[in-house]
C-alpha cells in the first residue's frame, strides 16, 4: 500500500497466521525489511513507526515446509496516524 505521511506517524493492523510453523510473513517499508512473524492462530495487533514522506508498505507471506498448502496470513483493521493515500 502506498501512503503519504504528513509527519512521522504509524501504521497499525491486525494480523493472523495459520499453520504454525509452516509460513512466515515479512513486512517491508520502501523495500527495506522491518519485521517478520512466524505461524500461530490468534489475532494480534501490530504497529510500525513510519517517518514523514511517501512510503510503500508491503506484506509478503511465504509458505515453506511440509505443512498444509492452505496456510495463510490475514491482515485486517489497517489504520494510519498522519497518513493519506497519495
Amino acid at each position: 500500500v502506498d501512503l503519504e505521511f504528513s509527519e512521522p506517524g504509524a501504521l497499525r493492523y491486525s494480523l493472523q497466521l495459520t499453520e504454525a510453523p509452516h509460513g512466515v510473513l515479512s513486512v517491508y517499508i520502501d523495500d527495506t525489511f522491518q519485521v517478520e512473524f512466524v505461524g500461530g492462530s490468534e489475532w494480534s495487533t501490530e504497529a510500525l513507526l513510519i517517518p514523514a514522506g511517501p512510503h510503500r508498505v508491503e506484506w509478503l507471506y511465504e509458505h515453506f515446509g511440509t505443512g498444509s498448502s492452505e496456510s495463510s496470513a490475514r491482515i485486517d483493521n489497517i489504520e494510519t496516524v498522519h497518513a493519506t493515500l497519495p
